[in-house]
């Protein structure tokens, strides 16, 4: 886990003072800019998300899918760490689907879950998942979200200790989230 704390979720409080503009060949049901006045904040966290990760692994961004609902805990086991028996009844789950094209041209896709509660303020029934294809990385949840700056060094990092492509591109020397450089390359 790069935080083990699980409280770093930005680099400064810039971080989220950023705006972000989705490409014209990028897939998306959400607005692609902040031309709305009073948008909705969490379509700017998930542009946001997959502009960082594309520019984090030198990706194409391909794909923007963003999706929310209201559900019980219990049919979110694998989210809620308390799912039952869970007083908060209803909580808010939100999705952001990214899917990129890697330099090499193999596909990524990374999904980032973010559910809260507003009927209990204890943090039991709030926090963040990320997968990429498929794989949770649940030793990065946490309680709040981090930025989308932050999350793209997250998943940058964690793709480029599991893809020896990034290794024979020369593209695996990246600094970990927090400016400590990454050991999973050792020259030599």
């Amino acid at each position: 886990m790069l935080d083990p704390t699980g409280k770093i979720n930005s680099y400064g409080h810039l971080d989220y003072r950023r705006s972000y503009v989705l490409p014209a060949h990028v897939v998306s049901n959400i607005p692609r800019d902040r031309s709305n006045p009073g948008g909705y904040g969490a379509h700017e966290y998930a542009r946001g998300l997959l502009v960082e990760i594309a520019l984090s692994l030198e990706a194409r961004p391909d794909e923007v899918r963003y999706t929310d609902c209201g559900a019980a805990c219990s049919r979110h086991p694998v989210l809620c760490p308390n799912p039952t028996p869970c007083p908060t009844r209803t909580s808010s789950l939100a999705v952001a689907y990214l899917a990129l094209t890697l330099p090499w041209l193999t596909p990524l896709v990374v999904t980032v879950s973010w559910w809260n509660s507003w009927y209990d303020d204890s943090g039991r029934h709030q926090g963040w998942h990320l997968t990429i294809d498929g794989d949770s990385i649940s030793e990065e949840n946490r309680i709040c979200s981090p930025s989308p700056l932050y999350t793209g060094a997250l998943v940058g990092w964690h793709v480029r200790r599991r893809d020896p492509l990034f290794h024979l591109a020369g593209l695996a020397d990246s600094p970990r989230p927090g400016g400590t450089p990454s050991n999973t390359h050792q020259g030599g």
